[in-house]
């Protein structure tokens, strides 16, 4: 075979290869994201339910319906659902670069959740901090926000909270109300406002 052909058949099979990963990688990503958000929160003892994942090619990735809950009878109480999370990857940046973060961004609306740990439960696992840094987003958005947490006889309650924050300028805090229970301190926080840096 000339070079000429082999040169004209090579170029077919990189054209032939781009075209199948234009058509199959929506479809492998959004069934990867189902995978990864099932596999880590069965890893901490939780169950994940998502209604659907859309994944245009090179695009971000939306997730719509998410619903994260502990068994009955776990030592924390754990209820979170959002109504969409749109999630901006870096796949190039983190396979190419080593200390690159894999989420460039991540903005989630409706976000309403619960997470009750009871004052006698055993310790948690230790967090794997390199891991978790990896996945800390350069910007996010929180719009939305009503949010409890409780541990023991303590819990804070946050309702209306829009949080803003980006790695390259300052970002925007708004909570319409955050409220405070302890044994020696109950207080009500409402119509706050601030700034953040990330």
């Amino acid at each position: 075979m000339s070079f000429r052909k082999r040169l004209v058949v090579l170029l077919l099979i990189v054209l032939l290869a781009g075209a199948l990963d234009a058509l199959l990688a929506p479809v492998l990503v959004a069934r990867g994201v189902r995978l990864w958000i099932w596999w880590a929160a069965n890893n901490h003892g939780l169950s994940a339910e998502i209604e659907r994942v859309d994944a245009p090619f090179l695009r971000e990735i939306t997730i719509h319906n998410l619903r994260v809950a502990s068994a009955k009878g776990a030592p924390q109480e754990v209820s979170i659902r959002a109504a969409t999370v749109v999630v901006d990857l870096n796949f190039r940046g983190w396979m190419l670069g080593g200390r690159a973060r894999l989420l460039r961004s991540i903005n989630v609306d409706q976000l309403v959740g619960t997470i009750r740990v009871r004052a006698d439960a055993a310790p948690a696992r230790k967090l794997d901090w390199r891991r978790l840094a990896q996945l800390l987003p350069n910007n996010f958005q929180l719009d939305e926000l009503d949010f409890d947490l409780g541990v023991g006889a303590t819990s804070f309650g946050f309702r209306g909270v829009v949080l803003t924050a980006s790695a390259v300028e300052s970002g925007k805090f708004f909570a319409r109300q955050i409220l405070v229970a302890s044994p020696v301190l109950r207080q009500t926080f409402s119509e706050l406002r601030g700034a953040t840096s990330w």
